[in-house]
C-alpha cells in the first residue's frame, strides 16, 4: 500500500500584518512534519503555494526551508502553477524551486504528458491555473486519448473550479465544464475552491479539494476561519486504486467573530452599539475579527471610533485584532451602489450596470470578460504594502502582477 498528501491553496505571502503571516508560516510547517508523520510516499500541491509569483524573499526563504525536510527525507514534491503564483513571462518562485530540484512541476507539455512516481509508479499529470480562468484554452488541448488509454495509477492535478461541482456562493466563480477533463484518472487532485469538497461523477471518479490549508486570504476565508471551520489537507492510500481518502485537519484556530448589525443607527449609536457588544463578548487569548454591517441613518462611517474598539478588544485580552466593515453603508453610499452582499459581488453588479458606456471592439476589455479582467486588476490594486516592504519594491510588485495580469510585457506588448 502507498500513501500521498494533497495539499493547495497555502497562499504564502498574503497575509499583510505580522501576526497572521507568520501564523500562515507556522501552520504551512506543521502541515509538512504532518505529512511526514503520516509516512506519505510523495506529496502533491495543487497550486498557489504562494500568493504571488514572486513572493517577498522571506516567505521563499521559509517555503525552501520548510519543502526541503520532505527532499531530504526523500519524498517528492509534485505541483502545478496556480492562478497566483503563475507566470508566463517572467521567473517565478514556482520556477526557481523546480531549478533547485525540490519540486516536480507535472503540467502536460508536449514533450511530456506524464510524470511518474519513481517510488510507487504513481502516474501524475496536470493543469496549471491560470487568472481569469485562461486554462480552458489548455484543457482543449490535452493529449486527452494518450492520458485516458494510460494504464496504472494516475493522479490529475488541476487548479480550477469545476462548473458542476461550484459551492452556491461561488457561482458567479469562472470554471471549466467537468467534460474538458480526461476521464477515467484514479484521482483528481484540485485546488482554486477555498472550500473543502469530495466528489463522484460517471467516469470521473475521486474528485477532491481539500480548499485553503489554513488562513486562505479572502475576507469569506478569513471569516469561516474565525467562526470555527477547520482547515487541512488530504491523505490517500492507493494500490492499483484508491483504497481511503482521508481529511487531516490543523489544529483549530483560537479565534473568535463579532458580528454587529448596525442598520439604522446614526454613527453616534453606532459607536455605542459596537463597544457595549465588544465589552460584553468573551475573547481572552483569542484572535478577534469584529464585522460590521447594515445602513447607518446619519453621519459617516469614519465617525466611529474603530481605533478604540480595537484598543478595548486588545485591553481585554486578545491576540490580535481585525476589522472587516465593507458591509457598513451609509444612506447616501447605498444610493450610489449596486446591489450585492460581499464586496466582491458590489464590484462586479457596478462594473456590468457602468459596461453600457464603454464603447469598444476589443473583446479582450469588453463584455463578461471585461469584467473578469477589471474585477482581477482591482483585486490587484488592493493589495496593501506588506509590513516590511520598501515603497519601490511595493509599487513594482502590483505593476508586475498588473501587466501579467492584462498579458503584457515589461514594455506593454503582448
Amino acid at each position: 500500500m502507498h500513501r500521498f498528501a494533497h495539499i493547495s491553496d497555502v497562499h504564502l505571502g498574503s497575509q499583510r500584518e505580522k501576526f497572521m503571516r507568520d501564523l500562515e508560516v507556522e501552520k504551512f510547517r506543521l502541515a509538512i512534519d504532518m505529512c511526514i508523520e503520516e509516512k506519505v510516499d510523495f506529496v502533491v500541491i495543487a497550486g498557489d503555494l504562494f500568493h504571488n509569483n514572486v513572493p517577498p524573499m522571506q516567505i521563499l526563504n521559509e517555503a525552501i526551508a520548510t519543502l526541503t525536510k520532505l527532499t531530504k527525507r526523500g519524498i517528492p514534491i509534485y505541483m502545478v502553477y496556480g492562478s497566483h503564483d503563475f507566470s508566463h513571462d517572467t521567473v517565478g518562485a514556482v520556477d526557481i524551486l523546480e531549478t533547485a530540484g525540490i519540486i516536480r512541476n507535472v503540467s502536460a507539455s508536449q514533450e511530456r504528458v506524464f510524470t511518474s512516481d519513481p517510488g510507487t509508479g504513481a502516474l501524475l499529470a496536470g493543469i496549471s491555473g491560470r487568472k481569469i480562468g485562461l486554462e480552458k484554452a489548455e484543457f482543449e488541448n490535452l493529449a486527452r486519448e494518450e492520458m485516458q488509454s494510460a494504464t496504472g495509477f494516475r493522479i490529475f492535478v488541476f487548479h480550477s473550479a469545476i462548473s458542476e461541482f461550484k459551492p452556491p456562493d461561488l457561482a458567479d466563480m469562472e470554471s471549466i465544464e467537468i467534460s474538458y477533463f480526461p476521464r477515467g484518472f484514479s484521482y483528481y487532485a484540485g485546488g482554486h475552491v477555498h472550500r473543502r469538497g469530495e466528489y463522484d461523477f460517471p467516469g470521473y471518479d475521486k474528485i477532491v479539494f481539500p480548499g485553503s490549508l489554513y488562513l486562505g486570504w479572502q475576507s469569506e476565508d478569513i471569516s469561516r476561519i474565525f467562526k470555527g471551520e477547520r482547515r487541512g489537507f488530504y491523505v490517500v492510500d492507493f494500490d492499483s486504486e484508491v483504497r481511503n481518502v482521508r481529511f487531516v485537519p490543523l489544529p483549530e484556530f483560537a479565534g473568535i467573530q463579532i458580528e454587529v448589525n448596525l442598520q439604522g443607527f446614526n454613527s453616534a449609536e453606532a459607536s455605542r452599539e459596537l463597544q457595549d457588544r465588544i465589552l460584553q463578548a468573551r475573547f481572552s487569548q483569542k484572535a478577534v475579527l469584529v464585522r460590521v454591517y447594515g445602513t447607518l441613518s446619519g453621519g459617516k462611517t469614519s465617525d466611529i471610533n474603530f481605533g478604540e474598539i480595537r484598543k478595548i478588544c486588545l485591553q481585554k485580552g486578545a491576540t490580535h485584532f481585525m476589522l472587516d466593515r465593507f458591509g457598513l453603508r451609509t444612506e447616501e453610499m447605498v444610493r450610489f451602489t449596486a446591489a450585492g452582499n460581499t464586496v466582491q459581488e458590489i464590484e462586479q453588479n457596478v462594473l456590468r450596470e457602468n459596461l453600457g458606456n464603454f464603447k469598444t471592439n476589443l473583446e479582450d476589455i469588453s463584455g463578461e470578460r471585461g469584467i473578469k479582467l477589471a474585477t482581477a486588476l482591482l483585486q490587484i490594486f488592493r493589495a496593501e504594502k506588506l509590513e516590511d516592504e520598501k515603497e519601490n519594491s511595493y509599487s513594482l510588485r502590483i505593476v508586475e502582477e498588473s501587466l501579467k495580469t492584462l498579458g503584457l510585457n515589461q514594455g506593454g506588448e503582448k
